[in-house]
């Protein structure tokens, strides 16, 4: 089949419309790819793309592909690692008991495990739930019980509040549970250890009792040109909380509209 050759590109107007042929002259047309990094390439015909031989180029799909590497910033091995963390809420959805079996072939019941982001329940949860979960960063759960964790880590329900944890702190020594919210970054982060390999910015979604903890396990632990620590609702009371995450569901509707 004869390849297309592309001559000209469309301007942003353009692209919004879904035309291909403005009457823009070479210049213009041509500047996306120029301001995109791009020399201005071969149309690629749709059979080329994957799809069924049509005898056109399909121009719409390779600017749109264009753009989106626009969007994405080059990322370096020596880049930060971006990590939400979300705080836990006192509403728990109970995931009941299940049939356990012991050695001597006794039958006992014993609880049930539920994937973490699955055990929390409240209004609150659920749109730091959804901003963590759109964001497209990895994510994980912070828990005055458990540290911090995957969030489809198994877990059992359990009562016990950030109040339990000063408590237990001051009694046994903050350090131990330092090290162990330190573990639990590396663990989120992907290592295999823990220990945390390369920098890390910390996106924390909690209250400041939470923020605190994380600081000072990062400080105990020397960490602090390592792991670098966000709180984009520092201070904001519950209706305003509620209101920031709706406003960026609403961005981000805006910008899947615009896709």
């Amino acid at each position: 089949m004869k390849k297309q050759t592309l001559t000209r590109c469309p301007n942003t107007v353009d692209l919004e419309l879904g035309h291909t042929d403005s009457e823009n002259n070479d210049e213009n047309q041509r500047s996306l790819f120029s301001l995109l990094g791009f020399g201005l390439p071969r149309l690629l015909s749709n059979e080329e793309l994957g799809g069924e031989p049509t005898g056109q180029g399909s121009l719409p799909t390779l600017v749109e592909e264009l753009v989106e590497l626009a969007k994405k910033p080059e990322h370096r091995e020596d880049d930060p690692r971006r990590i939400v963390l979300v705080g836990c809420v006192a509403g728990k959805n109970n995931p009941g008991m299940k049939t356990q079996t012991g050695r001597a072939g006794t039958v006992f019941m014993d609880r049930a495990t539920i994937e973490a982001k699955e055990l929390y329940s409240s209004t609150l949860w659920t749109k730091r739930r959804r901003y963590a979960e759109s964001s497209g960063d990895t994510w994980g759960i912070m828990s005055a019980f458990h540290g911090i964790i995957k969030n489809d880590a198994q877990i059992e329900t359990y009562d016990f509040s950030i109040k339990d944890r000063k408590e237990i702190n001051e009694l046994r020594g903050e350090e131990l549970f330092a090290r162990k919210l330190i573990g639990g970054i590396a663990i989120v982060s992907g290592s295999k250890n823990w220990d945390i390999d390369g920098k890390i910015i910390l996106e924390i979604h909690a209250g400041a009792p939470y923020v605190k903890m994380v600081r000072d396990a990062i400080r105990l632990n020397g960490l602090e040109d390592q792991v670098q620590v966000e709180t984009p609702v520092k201070g904001l009371q519950i209706g305003e909380l509620l209101r920031w995450y709706n406003e960026q569901d609403e961005q981000g509707l805006e910008l899947q509209a615009r896709a």
